[in-house]
């Protein structure tokens, strides 16, 4: 089942939750560490007569965190405006694992509103709590060796084979069956995006008694705590609690999404016919600024360029199908002009006619064939790079380019795409170990790393679909097609520079110049900069 995402705005920030169904709502809260992905077992569970709303946690997944304020009443202040901003009155909270605490607290502001239904965890004794909240939630810092990645797999694991996760005796092993590896490497993927904070609201959770909840509602008649079951499949034990637990008219419309506006980078997903595309937006007026990552990656890299670029108009970042938060694509094998589809389906989805273009290689190239197969739709082209590889690089590269990231029990998976990113800094192709291969550049900042080696585990399987399509993609075939007015501009470290003056040969649409690339935000400006003055100069 595929559970759509959404945006909404809730005091400022930018809350995103996953909903499904039709019916009376229901509220889920995921577990802590962890995000909505998590709970699309419930979800899928409750869908079948309800409407579901299942958001991330402030700071977890994609929602925004509330700085400076304490994370319990700063949850539960978001949560109730969340539930408000839905336009929902009385609805049922559903919460597994320290959920179920999130749920509680929420719960007890109004706890006729608020009727909740959580899993036995909720009743663990003080002093399981305090060995949670003490010792139970260590610090992961990156490391350039990618030794800290070994830690998360161990701890995410634990979590279901021991009561606290540094657990170590016969008492304290659980009898249950472990997650598949799949969905312990979407937890573990959020624990490595969020950072130093993961544990935050954590802690806060598990430090107060429920108790004193617990029997307040109990008198009540609002809360029921059963047995919630795998947290992948739970069972139909939570579908009759909730039934139960009230009797509520039909849920009403969904609110629109947030809009674009100046000055800041706001997010919203745009449903195609091939899955949602997770989009960056700033700026309004002008003609639209399509940007598009090069892979494996995320738009998360552009929003330095997004912030020079949207002053003065309105600026779009997507992520590809298949890349950061967008959907997995429903092929295994796709071209280049798939994805060009894709972002052409997406801008009628937007109500979008025209737009100016800029890709840094991957989507340099869906940018290129979106201008030959669109060419109505673009006005002006802009290229941070391009591939004309010979046929027998691309023979090689395709049999050793794109190891399968396919998740594994034993977390082999996490370090194989660090060190598949770091090698991407140090070598061209990354693969090619040799003194003939190395990149003459300085080892990248642990923080870039981490950035990028996080893209390319929420890719998963599909890391290699873009990828292999820029491999494949007939440059030389599809540049005499090109008639758009095209800046290719590569910085001096860039591997591809060497094929920009090839490109302008075989094409007259074709300006080449030098660029500082994104990477640091001084080279951010200046290359938007270069872009901006291009752009004004076609845009008329």
């Amino acid at each position: 089942m595929t559970v759509p995402r959404r945006f909404v705005e809730v005091g400022g920030r930018q809350v995103q939750y996953r909903t499904a169904g039709d019916g009376p709502p229901v509220i889920v809260l995921h577990d802590v560490p962890g995000s909505s992905t998590q709970v699309a077992g419930i979800i899928e569970e409750l869908a079948g007569t309800r409407r579901v709303y299942a958001p991330d946690a402030p700071g977890h997944g994609l929602s925004d965190a509330i700085p400076g304020r304490d994370e319990m009443s700063g949850f539960v202040e978001s949560t109730v405006a969340f539930i408000d901003a839905l336009g929902l009155g009385r609805v049922p909270l559903v919460g597994p694992g320290v959920g179920g605490l999130l749920a509680l607290a929420a719960a007890r502001t109004d706890p006729h509103r608020f009727p909740v239904v959580v899993d036995r965890t909720v009743r663990m004794s003080a002093d399981r709590r305090e060995r949670l909240e003490v010792e139970g939630y260590p610090a992961f810092s990156p490391r350039l060796d990618g030794a800290h990645l070994a830690s998360v797999w161990h701890w995410v694991r634990s979590r279901f084979m021991y009561r606290a996760p540094d657990g170590r005796t016969a008492d304290d092993r659980l009898r249950m069956d472990l997650p598949s590896p799949g969905w312990l490497s979407d937890l573990a993927v959020e624990i490595l995006r969020r950072g130093p904070e993961y544990a935050g609201l954590a802690r806060a959770a598990l430090a107060p008694d429920p108790g004193p909840t617990l029997r307040i509602l109990s008198e009540e008649g609002s809360v029921q705590v059963v047995e919630f079951g795998p947290p992948e499949a739970p069972g139909g034990m939570l579908a009759e609690a909730v039934a139960a637990s009230s009797d509520l008219p039909p849920a009403p419309p969904r609110p629109r999404q947030p809009e674009a506006r100046p000055g800041v980078i706001s997010r919203r997903f745009v449903d195609t016919p091939q899955g949602q595309l997770h989009l960056r937006q700033s700026g309004i007026g002008g003609l639209p600024l399509l940007l598009i990552h090069q892979s494996p990656g995320s738009a998360e890299s552009l929003e330095p360029m997004i912030s020079h670029l949207a002053p003065d108009r309105l600026v779009l970042a997507p992520d590809t199908l298949g890349n950061g938060h967008s959907d997995k694509p429903p092929v295994d094998r796709a071209g280049i002009g798939y994805y060009a589809g894709v972002l052409s389906a997406a801008l009628d989805g937007l109500g979008i006619d025209k737009v100016d273009v800029w890709g840094s290689h991957t989507g340099a190239l869906i940018a290129m064939e979106l201008a030959v197969r669109y060419p109505e739709r673009v006005q002006a082209l802009g290229m941070d790079g391009i591939t004309l590889f010979d046929p027998a690089f691309v023979e090689e590269a395709l049999a050793n380019y794109f190891p399968p990231l396919k998740p594994d029990m034993h977390g082999l998976h996490l370090l194989r795409a660090w060190l598949i990113r770091l090698d991407m800094y140090l070598f061209w192709p990354w693969y090619n170990h040799t003194a003939a291969g190395a990149n003459v550049r300085p080892l990248p900042d642990v923080g870039a790393l981490k950035q990028w080696a996080d893209d390319l585990l929420a890719s998963g399987r599909s890391w290699r679909v873009a990828y292999r399509a820029a491999f494949e993609y007939p440059t030389r075939d599809r540049l005499p097609l090109l008639t758009r007015p095209t800046l290719l501009a590569t910085s001096p470290v860039d591997p591809l520079r060497f094929y920009s003056e090839e490109a302008a040969g075989i094409c007259d649409a074709i300006t080449v110049a030098e660029s500082e690339g994104y990477v640091t935000p001084e080279a951010a400006r200046n290359t938007a900069e270069l872009y901006r003055a291009f752009f004004a100069r076609t845009d008329r």
